[in-house]
């Protein structure tokens, strides 16, 4: 069975990220581990810096430490990992409107 694509993020102040599949799911990720790593935690400073970096490139969550939304200059998570590693939503959340 393939996995679904991952088309979108939504971060959250608590470091976790809202995952949109192109297959309807909506799954949520913990990044709290990988944060725990000394060289992301001198990268992601606040939960501000989080929301900032989290981007989709190479396919996956990728913390985009440059803004450049370079697929070599990132941080990102196995696509497998991410997906089988987050758990699935009951409800839809409600985004905010800037």
């Amino acid at each position: 069975m393939l996995r679904p694509e991952l088309y979108q993020v939504y971060p959250h102040m608590d470091y976790t990220v809202d995952l949109y599949y192109d297959n309807g799911e909506i799954k949520n990720y913990d990044c709290g581990p990988l944060l725990r790593d000394p060289a992301v935690a001198r990268l992601v400073r606040s939960p501000a810096d989080f929301i900032h970096m989290s981007a989709v490139l190479n396919r996956t969550f990728a913390l985009d430490y440059t803004g450049n939304l370079d697929p070599t200059q990132c941080i990102d998570v196995c696509p497998d990992v991410l997906y089988r590693e987050s758990v699935s939503c009951q409800e839809t959340p409600q985004l905010k409107s800037a």
